[in-house]
């Protein structure tokens, strides 16, 4: 069982550093530097279960740079280019007193981050990170607009379309879009109702939105009818730049896995540590799963089947299991072998708040 490795940066004290007088970086941001920064928010954009809400007030405390996020009770900081926590998520690591835990190197988590499609972008980085063409309630099609870099953008200066070499540009709205904030564009031929901000062109199943700035390609985001399936959405996960996956539909906000669980690089964030080895065992029905294979490679829909399941030898029934991915299902029939297939693991599918530790879903590859 496979959980996505991901980096965090320092936390601090919730107890001792509350008590600290807390002054806002506007007088110090010469000191924090654009890389320090990214640090922070690649961690409140991979990790929205740790840090949330994404976006909080960088700080000085005590010699540590830091954020504090309120609805997760974390700190996130970094001190002497070494990354620190504190919270409960954190308690497997070095404590080195009042609470404060030792995660790792800085330069280790940088280089996590930028494998992780999260650049560090000084100036203008405006990107295409999400798109939804088969909406689940049937509404217009949407792609979704993120500043990656450290200035506003204009987005009168941009211009977007779709696939097709004869389909013309379309200007986009006159917005600004502030650094590291999130616009969702409406795509729809016909006008929608409300005040939104929308280009004049559909989606198709499989499509692309290409972004453009004084007639030279900036961005790109494509996909086939296989990868943007309905219900969902398609989209960069976990890092501005990775490479794209079908995804949560999350309109206007940091980008999700399809399967929704946190990811933990450290081995101690989350009930499923990846430090450690863990047993996973399901079984099926046999017709089941043959029905399963026989629906995706006639339609390419991933049906949901039950499956009883046993964690480190605890046993849930009816859980809901389907497939996952696309490529690596390109040649799947009645004779693959179940185990090598990846599948998205959902525990309350069938019976609702059943779950493993506070986990619900997992992804298997």
């Amino acid at each position: 069982m496979q959980r996505r490795p991901a980096v965090l940066s320092h936390l601090v004290c919730i107890a001792t550093l509350l008590l600290l007088a807390a002054a806002p970086l506007s007088a110090q941001q010469d000191m924090l530097t654009v890389q320090q920064r990214a640090v922070f928010d690649w961690a409140e954009y991979a990790y929205p279960r740790l840090f949330a809400p994404a976006g909080a007030t960088t700080q000085s405390l005590q010699g540590y740079f830091a954020r504090h996020y309120n609805s997760t009770n974390t700190y996130l900081g970094v001190r002497d280019q070494t990354v620190y926590a504190a919270g409960t998520p954190f308690a497997a690591f070095t404590n080195i007193g009042n609470g404060i835990r030792r995660l790792g190197q800085f330069d280790t988590f940088t280089a996590a981050m930028l494998a992780d499609g999260w650049g560090v972008y000084s100036g203008e980085k405006l990107l295409v990170s999400e798109a939804v063409s088969k909406d689940a309630n049937g509404g217009a099609d949407w792609f979704e607009l993120y500043n990656a870099g450290t200035l506003p953008v204009a987005l009168a200066d941009y211009q977007v379309k779709d696939d097709g070499a004869d389909h013309p540009l379309r200007n986009l709205p006159a917005l600004t879009l502030a650094a590291g904030d999130y616009v969702v564009i409406t795509a729809s031929e016909t006008a929608v109702s409300g005040n939104v901000p929308q280009v004049a062109f559909n989606l198709g199943s499989s499509d692309r939105v290409q972004l453009y700035k004084q007639g030279v390609m900036m961005d790109e985001l494509a996909w086939d009818s296989s990868e943007a399936e309905y219900g969902f959405g398609f989209g960069r996960f976990p890092g501005p730049l990775s490479k794209a996956e079908t995804i949560t539909p999350t309109p206007g906000a940091a980008n999700k896995s399809e399967a929704g669980w946190s990811r933990s690089l450290f081995g101690s964030v989350g009930t499923l540590k990846s430090s450690s080895v863990h047993t996973l065992h399901f079984t099926i029905d046999q017709s089941d799963f043959f029905a399963m294979v026989d629906t995706y490679n006639r339609t390419t829909d991933k049906t949901w089947i039950e499956a009883t399941v046993v964690i480190d030898g605890t046993t849930y029934t009816r859980v809901g299991v389907r497939l996952k991915g696309n490529s690596s299902l390109r040649s799947i029939s009645n004779s693959t072998p179940p185990v090598s297939l990846p599948w998205l693991v959902k525990l309350d599918k069938f019976v609702k708040t059943q779950n493993h530790q506070g986990m619900e879903e997992f992804v298997v590859h």
